[in-house]
């Protein structure tokens, strides 16, 4: 194998330029648009509680929960499971989404989604996953919005009163102390029909493992020391073929 030290570094300056190049495309902000049908979901009825967003209708206290499916009008096999991220604003059924992809969130709500988003899509289409979904939505509202406690601020419930808020603050208070891994990255969803707003969604993707720009140097570096020491070996050889000839 004839390995030169020139062909290694430029294998190594090469190496580091599409780490660099890739660094700087690995957080594209596309913008697709989508369409949203809930799948799933259910409702919280409390006649002492106060919602991000009152009911219309005097006393009757229900908070009506749901997962979405976001679908691609692109492409069909483009879909995302998504959950409200903004309790204020009400579902327009007609709306037409954009999604901004890789958008920031904070720690806590990548916590929720770390520990809980992949048992709510446990059988879904089944009913089997309903209460997970509840309780997922109301901890992720009280966590976007809220004071982390939902049974006091802007939003609250009886406590005792049901079992899914009851959930749902469980996992509010589990996440302290929660260790991130950084498993899924963040898509937002803003939806207008005509000119009105509808709510906005938060769905995730898994990050699969990519090798950081230190890691790609490094590689880089390797090749050029075997450059190095292929060329001292045949250097080497040379030199014993002319002491033995």
């Amino acid at each position: 194998m004839n390995i030169t030290l020139q062909n290694a570094l430029k294998s190594s300056a090469f190496a580091i330029a599409i780490a660099f190049s890739g660094a700087s495309y690995a957080a594209p902000a596309p913008v697709v648009t989508y369409n949203q049908n809930p799948v799933e979901g259910g409702m919280v009825f409390d006649a002492d509680a106060k919602f991000f967003k009152e009911p219309a209708a005097g006393d009757f206290h229900a908070q009506g929960v749901a997962l979405y499916q976001m679908t691609s009008n692109d492409s069909y096999a483009q879909q995302f499971y998504a959950y409200c991220f903004a309790p204020t604003v009400d579902t327009l059924s007609n709306a037409i989404y954009t999604a901004t992809f890789n958008v920031f969130v904070k720690d806590s709500v990548k916590a929720l989604f770390e520990m809980a988003y992949a048992n709510t899509l446990t059988g879904v289409g089944t009913g089997q996953s309903t209460d997970a979904q509840i309780a997922f939505q109301l901890a992720l509202w009280e966590l976007q919005d809220g004071n982390s406690d939902l049974f006091s601020g802007d939003q609250y419930y009886t406590r005792g009163n049901d079992a899914n808020v009851e959930a749902a603050q469980l996992l509010i208070d589990n996440i302290q102390g929660y260790q991130l891994k950084n498993m899924y990255s963040y898509t937002a969803f803003t939806g207008f029909e005509g000119t009105e707003q509808s709510q906005t969604m938060l769905g995730v993707s898994s990050v699969s493992a990519v090798p950081e720009v230190q890691t790609w140097a490094m590689m880089g570096m390797g090749l050029a020391l075997v450059g190095v020491m292929g060329r001292r070996r045949r250097k080497d050889d040379d030199l014993g073929d002319e002491k033995f000839a």
